[in-house]
């Protein structure tokens, strides 16, 4: 013979969550008071000051390219094949010059490599990038 199946008594089956909570807001309050007592240590960094460049007494030696790719070493009109050698002979009169190469928006960036290939092949590592607008 079968029993017959139990019925509700009226007691409710949920999980109490009031002790889990408790717990909760104790780990919060122990959490809490403790990140307040930790101090993070640190060296003060002052940061460093900045004097203005001096400024040099040589000049620059201007290697202009026009927007038609022509090209120009201290005012004069050079070949592309001559630009290194000019450029040696205006840093003979000032060896402390500084090489600046002054290109046109409308030149070609194949005239500028050809200009910074030629400084390179005669030793001038050291140069300035100018562009014209």
């Amino acid at each position: 013979m079968q029993q017959p199946a139990s019925e509700p008594t009226g007691e409710a089956n949920d999980v109490d969550l009031t002790p889990m909570l408790d717990v909760v807001f104790i780990m919060l309050i122990f959490f809490l008071v403790t990140a307040s007592f930790v101090r993070e240590t640190g060296l003060d960094v002052a940061p460093p000051t900045a004097s203005p460049p001096e400024p040099t007494e040589s000049a620059n030696v201007l290697v202009g390219i026009s927007a038609s790719d022509e090209f120009f070493v201290a005012g004069r009109s050079v070949d592309r094949r001559t630009v290194g050698a000019n450029v040696i002979a205006a840093l003979a009169d000032d060896p402390e010059a500084t090489v600046v190469i002054r290109a046109d928006a409308q030149s070609t960036t194949a005239a500028l490599v050809l200009v910074i290939d030629e400084l390179r092949r005669n030793g001038i590592g050291d140069y300035a990038l100018a562009r014209l607008e």
